[in-house]
C-alpha cells in the first residue's frame, strides 16, 4: 500500500502523466491492498479510479478484473439488501453483455455469499453450486478456484464440513501461486475450522497457524481475527479451554481495533467480535463460570444491537441460543430454554443447517428429560444423534450419546443407558488417538466432562 501511494506522489510531483495500463494497475493495486488490510472506504475509492480508466480507454478483461474485485469489497461494507442485490445484478448484466462466463460466475458467487451471511444459508448454497458449474463450464481456472472456494464455505452452512475439506484439497497451493492474500487467509480460516469440526484437531491447528503467520508477515488484518478464534474453537473443541480463552481474547482485541481503525467495514470485524465473544463464553462454561458467562452473555446482547452484528448473525446469535438454553437449563428455566429452543430448530429446519439442528434437538431432548417425558427424550436425542453422525462432528455427537444415557438411566433401562455411554467413549478414544500431541491428548482425556464420560462407561 506504501508502495503504491509513494508511485501516485511521485507521478503528481514531477506531472508525469501516466499511461492508461500503469494508471488502471497502480488504483487497482491499491485498492486490493486496501482490502487486505480492512481499509474499505479507500478500496472503493481506487476501484473507482481504475474502473474509470478502463471505461475511457477500453479493456474488457481489466474491466472485469475490477467489477469482480469491487463486488467482493462491497461484501465487507454495511449495504442494505436491495441495493446490495441491485448491484451485483448490475454487474453479473454487464458480465453477460460481455460474454465472460467466468465473471459472471465469480460476482455470482458472492452474491450467494452475500445472501448467506445475512441468514438466507439454503438459498446461497444453491446459488454457490450455480455459480461453480458455470466456471467449470467456462474453463477459467481463477473462476474455478474462486466459486469452488464459496461452493465449500456453503457446503459447511449446511453441516457438510468433510465435503468442506474435501473441496479445498489443494486450493490453498493454488492460491498461494496466485497470492490473493484475502481470499488465501479466508480459506485457509474455513479449511482449518472444517478440519477441527470433524475432529482432524492438529492438522486444523497448524493450518491456522500457517494462516496467521502469513497475515501477520504481510500485514493483512482483515481475516486475522477470524483466524485466531478459529484456532482458540480448535481447542475448546478438546477441552482446553485456558489456551482457547488466550486465542479468543486475541481475536477479540484484533476485530475491535479494525472496527475502531476502519468503522466502514465494521460489520466483517463486528462479527468477528460476536464469534470471538461466543467462543469465549464457551470456554468460561466449560471452565463451570456460569455467572461470568451471564453477565457477559447479557452485555454482549446489548452490544450486539448495533446495526454492525448484522452479519451472519444467524450463525452466532444460534451459538449464543444453545449456551443461554444450557444454563437456562440449569437454573430449571425451562418454558424459556424450550422457548430459544423451538426458534432455532424451525430456522435450521428451514435453512437446512444440519448441525444447528442437531444441537437443538439434543437440548429439546434435555427439556423433555428434565419434564421426565423420556420417551419423546429418547426419540429427540436420537434424531440428534442421526443428524450429528452425518455431520461429523465428535464433541457433539459424545454429548448426544451421553444425553440419551442420561434419558435410559431416568427409565432405569440400564443396559442401554451402558450402551450409549460406551458409545460416547469410543467417540472420545477416537479422538484422542487422533492426537500426537501428548499434552494436548492428556489434558482432553482428563477434562471433568470427558472423565464424566468415561466413568459412566466403565472406561
Amino acid at each position: 500500500m506504501r508502495v503504491f501511494r509513494q508511485a501516485l506522489k511521485v507521478a503528481e510531483s514531477a506531472h508525469i502523466s501516466l499511461d492508461p495500463d500503469k494508471d488502471r494497475r497502480i488504483h487497482q493495486g491499491l485498492a486490493s491492498a486496501s482490502v487486505d488490510i480492512g481499509d474499505i472506504i479507500s478500496a472503493l475509492e481506487n476501484y473507482r479510479k481504475a474502473m474509470e480508466v478502463c471505461q475511457k480507454h477500453g479493456g474488457i478483461a481489466d474491466e472485469m478484473e475490477i467489477l469482480m474485485e469491487i463486488g467482493w469489497a462491497r461484501w465487507f461494507t454495511r449495504m442494505e439488501r436491495e441495493e446490495a442485490i441491485r448491484s451485483y445484478e448490475e454487474e453479473i448484466a454487464r458480465a453477460r453483455e460481455v460474454g465472460d462466463k467466468g465473471a459472471e460466475s465469480r460476482i455470482l458467487s458472492t452474491k450467494a455469499f452475500y445472501l448467506a451471511t445475512l441468514g438466507y444459508r439454503y438459498e446461497g448454497y444453491n446459488m454457490a453450486v450455480e455459480a461453480e458449474a458455470m466456471a467449470l463450464q467456462a474453463g477459467n481456472p481463477r473462476a474455478v478456484i474462486a466459486t469452488r472456494g464459496i461452493r465449500a464455505v456453503a457446503e459447511r452452512w449446511l453441516g457438510r464440513p468433510g465435503k468442506t475439506v474435501e473441496l479445498t484439497e489443494g486450493l490453498t497451493d493454488a492460491l498461494s501461486k496466485m497470492f490473493s492474500l484475502t481470499q488465501l487467509s479466508g480459506l485457509i480460516f474455513i479449511r482449518g475450522l472444517s478440519l477441527a469440526e470433524i475432529g482432524r484437531i492438529e492438522e486444523a491447528v497448524a493450518a491456522l497457524k500457517h494462516g496467521i503467520d502469513l497475515c501477520e508477515k504481510f500485514g493483512g488484518a482483515v481475516h486475522l481475527g477470524r483466524l485466531y478464534n478459529t484456532l482458540g474453537y480448535c481447542f475448546n473443541e478438546v477441552h482446553h479451554p485456558k489456551e482457547a480463552l488466550k486465542w479468543n481474547l486475541k481475536s477479540e482485541e484484533i476485530a475491535r481495533k479494525l472496527m475502531e481503525q476502519y468503522p466502514t467495514g465494521g460489520p466483517i470485524a463486528a462479527e468477528i467480535v460476536a464469534q470471538a465473544n461466543v467462543n469465549l463464553m464457551e470456554n468460561l462454561f466449560d471452565q463451570g463460570r456460569t455467572e461470568e458467562v451471564w453477565t457477559r452473555m447479557k452485555s454482549f446482547e446489548e452490544e450486539s444491537k448495533s446495526s454492525d452484528y448484522y452479519r451472519s448473525r444467524d450463525r452466532w446469535e444460534a451459538r449464543l441460543d444453545c449456551l443461554t438454553s444450557l444454563i437456562l437449563l440449569q437454573r430449571d428455566n425451562i418454558d424459556e430454554a424450550e422457548a430459544r429452543i423451538t426458534k432455532n430448530l424451525e430456522i435450521s429446519r428451514r435453512e437446512h443447517t444440519k448441525k444447528i439442528e442437531g444441537r437443538f434437538l439434543r437440548l429439546l431432548g434435555e427439556v423433555q428429560i428434565k419434564r421426565n417425558e423420556f420417551d419423546n427424550a429418547i426419540f429427540s436425542i436420537g434424531d440428534a444423534i442421526l443428524i450429528l453422525k452425518e455431520v461429523g462432528n465428535p464433541r457433539q455427537l459424545w454429548q448426544a450419546h451421553a444425553s440419551l444415557a442420561s434419558a435410559y438411566d431416568k427409565l432405569k433401562r440400564l443396559s442401554e443407558a451402558r450402551e450409549q455411554c460406551g458409545t460416547a467413549a469410543e467417540v472420545i478414544r477416537k479422538t484422542a488417538n487422533g492426537l500426537s500431541d501428548r499434552e494436548l491428548r492428556e489434558g482432553f482425556l482428563n477434562a471433568k466432562p470427558i472423565q464424566e464420560i468415561l466413568a459412566n462407561a466403565g472406561s
